[in-house]
């Protein structure tokens, strides 16, 4: 059922490389379809010539219309030649109505006959030559290549792959967040550019980059073609490409194609769907035993050393390392009990493999990957708990299929009793560390360590430089979430750096407890502890900072570097409570904000550096937390989030209530409800926008509905001098200014607002004499 000026597409290619082809095309349906509602054309042949025909496939008839046959069907004979070309041709029909068109009975016969350089009757012309196999490919470059799956996020922790002939010039990536028509796409995608020609008709190139969870079943890809200076925009459907096997704990899933850019005029291409690494974990009893990793194509083992399986804390040496499946499978084995349950893996097969048909190492997918093993963990989510025995008891005695195999815990083959024990057992465990699954958005609470353990060199955090000197602790002493944070002090300066992007709005939240007893250590400019976040990161340097915050003991400020000089903005911080720093970037218009305790302190260009010299890049590429021999200083709670595709989204107020996109991320309204907590009023309105309060009371005046107001201040307008009583003192201020207007100095005293001292007020003081205030 088409609906309105919709299409139906009927695609038809010649595979035979020995000559043309001649069909005849016979399309019939019956249903509530009229004269003319239908019409046919050849819209999309892909090899035309100077002025839009076909020239590898040929109609005998005009493009026309469908009309109805009077036995109550519509029928449509067609016949045309077509060359040797590897691109499909296309007949389309074309719902002419503002209806819906339903097709009964829909049938479709196609019949072929070669022509082979033989002479044919055609056009009812005895003698007319389809002899000729010719076949003109029309030029292609193409420069530039985008692809965004469907539903899963991509993994920006590991980089994507990409290889085509070194003619085409040097191939770069970077993640994006819009297609090129500026269409927000918020689960990311990858894009990769050259600064060659490109690729040209016939080239192959191969790409791959991974996801979080299991790869997507459905892309959007755009291709670039400098020779037409069009993009082109197919959707990719691998599932018949899928590897027929589940990655019980896998975290990470890839993508890999190989493509023949033979053409792309026709908005098509002809991709080839391969999946990516997969790499799977058996977790068992006695320890982890096998890791297997399911390419996407036969290779080559060339160094098995190159394996590398490590987690946070140690490398581990494979037993055995071996090819299967018609080497297609990696497998990696461990004595029982070498590698332990209730892990991360990160495994790295960079340099192990070469292509087994072209000798290189250039493997398509992810050669560096993350596999979670976590015994009782049935929903893959990286922690077990109650739904894991839940959905373990819902399937008890079903054998083992593909769709439950997580379940079978002892891998016995059936899901038993056994297996919810194995769950119930390990309610509790984690392996989740957020820093291994880079993430949009990232967050970082500290709770997946051990406290008193290390960050340097575990979950992305390092010290400066990578230099574990500069290391700093978790701790339990403080945390805003239970149950940790991280302590920093003394020569603590940690750094976690980030993904590569250079578009976008984005907000980085943090939270800081700064003890009253802080010390800075010492005097000078510069002493204190530091918040720093930096747009150019690289160990040894180049470094760019486009914001330091630092808070000195010395005179009690927070000192926000704004990009003019040594100049700083000074603002007292608090002590013994937790207080968020916000960074709000907008990467498109090169612009930042600081927020300190949810209030705006300042503005000011992203890449001018805090010293406002310039030179800054268009990233995010770090956050840095200093210490600079102070005393302890903690963080928790850290958020790396998207706010919008495009800085320019920010001004928008698309759900028209009032508020700005940016001023809704901030309050926490949904930008796509005007009226959030549904009680009647606009966001924008609403004096408490995330409660329903439809009778927006506020006794205090401050703007805040009483609904969500944790600090009720209720004017007492007798107890003048506001010490919580109304009693003598208020009384002897009243009769100093009895008399006088309510100007400076008597404005208290003019109790009942009527602009003077008077005698009205002092009925109003004596009334609530000896009462206390609210």
């Amino acid at each position: 059922k088409k609906k309105g000026k919709k299409s139906v597409y009927i695609a038809i290619t010649n595979a035979n490389t020995g000559g043309s082809k001649s069909v005849n095309i016979e399309i019939k349906a019956t249903g509530s379809i009229g004269n003319s509602d239908l019409r046919w054309l050849f819209p999309y042949a892909v090899n035309k010539d100077q002025k839009g025909h076909a020239k590898g496939f040929t109609p005998s008839h005009k493009d026309g219309s469908v009309r109805r046959q009077a036995s109550g069907q519509f029928l449509l004979r067609l016949s045309a030649t077509f060359a040797v070309c590897p691109d499909w041709e296309y007949i389309r029909l074309d719902n002419k109505t503002g209806k819906v068109l339903d097709f009964t009975g829909l049938t479709i016969k196609v019949t072929v006959d070669d022509c082979d350089d033989t002479t044919r009757t055609g056009g009812g012309v005895e003698g007319d030559s389809r002899a000729s196999c010719a076949c003109t490919t029309t030029p292609v470059q193409l420069t530039e290549i985008y692809n965004f799956p469907e539903t899963a996020i991509t993994d920006m922790g590991i980089p994507p792959l990409f290889s085509a002939p070194p003619p085409t010039g040097v191939w770069s990536s970077e993640w994006v967040f819009q297609t090129p028509e500026g269409d927000p796409r918020p689960q990311g995608g990858v894009r990769w550019f050259t600064d060659g020609p490109g690729l040209a008709a016939g080239d192959i190139y191969t790409f791959g980059f991974s996801m979080l969870g299991s790869a997507d079943a459905r892309y959007e890809v755009y291709t670039f073609d400098e020779v037409s200076g069009e993009y082109a925009s197919y959707v990719r459907d691998v599932r018949p490409g899928i590897v027929g096997m589940f990655s019980r704990h896998s975290t990470s899933g890839s993508l890999a194609m190989s493509i023949d850019p033979m053409a792309v005029g026709d908005k098509t291409s002809n991709a080839t769907p391969d999946e990516g690494l997969l790499p799977t974990v058996e977790s068992r009893l006695g320890g982890i035993e096998e890791i297997a990793v399911q390419l996407n194509r036969p290779v080559v083992l060339v160094d098995p050393s190159a394996v590398s399986v490590s987690d946070t804390q140690t490398t581990y040496v494979p037993d055995s390392v071996t090819l299967e499946d018609a080497d297609q499978t990696l497998v990696i084995q461990f004595t029982p009990g070498t590698l332990p349950n209730q892990r991360a893996f990160h495994v790295d097969i960079t340099g192990a493999l070469a292509d087994a048909y072209n000798g290189t190492d250039a493997i398509i997918g992810d050669t560096d990957s993350v596999v979670i093993a976590l015994l009782g963990d049935a929903s893959g989510d990286g922690e077990v708990s109650d739904a894991d025995v839940t959905l373990i008891n819902d399937h008890l005695g079903e054998p083992v299929e593909v769709a439950t195999a997580a379940l079978d815990l002892d891998l016995d083959g059936f899901i038993t009793p056994a297996d919810a024990a194995i769950a119930q057992d390990n309610i509790g465990e984690s392996v989740l560390c957020p820093g291994s699954f880079p993430t949009v958005p990232w967050y970082e609470d500290f709770d997946d360590y051990d406290p008193g353990s290390s960050l340097h060199g575990g979950c992305g955090w390092k010290g400066w430089d990578d230099d574990p000197a500069f290391d700093a602790p978790v701790t339990d002493a403080q945390a805003r979430t239970p149950s940790q944070s991280v302590q920093i002090d003394g020569a603590a300066d940690l750094i976690h750096d980030y993904f590569d992007s250079d578009t976008g709005a984005w907000s980085y939240s943090g939270w800081q407890y700064i003890p009253s007893n802080f010390d800075s250590v010492g005097g000078g400019e510069f002493a204190g502890s530091y918040f720093l976040l930096l747009n150019t990161y690289n160990v040894g340097g180049p470094y760019n900072w486009s914001v330091q915050l630092q808070f000195d003991s010395n005179d009690g400020l927070m000192k926000v570097f704004h990009g003019n000089g040594l100049d700083t903005i000074d603002v007292p911080y608090d002590t013994d409570r937790w207080v968020k720093i916000q960074t709000i970037v907008d990467l498109d218009n090169d612009w930042t904000q600081i927020y300190y305790d949810d209030n705006l302190i300042t503005e000011y260009t992203w890449t001018g550096g805090i010293l406002g010299e310039g030179g800054g890049a268009l990233d995010i590429a770090a956050v840095d937390l200093f210490a600079q021999g102070s005393t302890s200083v903690y963080y928790d709670d850290l958020v790396l989030e998207p706010i919008a595709p495009s800085g320019n989204d920010l001004v928008t107020d698309d759900d028209v209530d009032g508020l700005t996109l940016l001023e809704e991320f901030l309050g926490g309204t949904d930008p796509n409800n005007p009226d959030t907590d549904g009680d009647g009023h606009l966001d924008g309105a609403d004096n408490c926008p995330l409660v329903p309060n439809p009778d927006q009371i506020d006794l205090d005046g401050d703007g805040i509905g009483d609904a969500c107001d944790d600090d009720i201040q209720i004017p007492c307008p007798t107890d003048i001098n506001g010490d919580g009583v109304t009693n003598v003192l208020d009384l002897i201020d009243l009769l100093l200014c009895f008399g006088q207007p309510a100007l400076p100095g008597c404005e208290s005293e003019d109790v009942n607002g009527d602009g003077s001292v008077n005698v009205l007020d002092l009925i109003d003081v004596l009334l609530a004499f000896g009462t206390a205030c609210p």
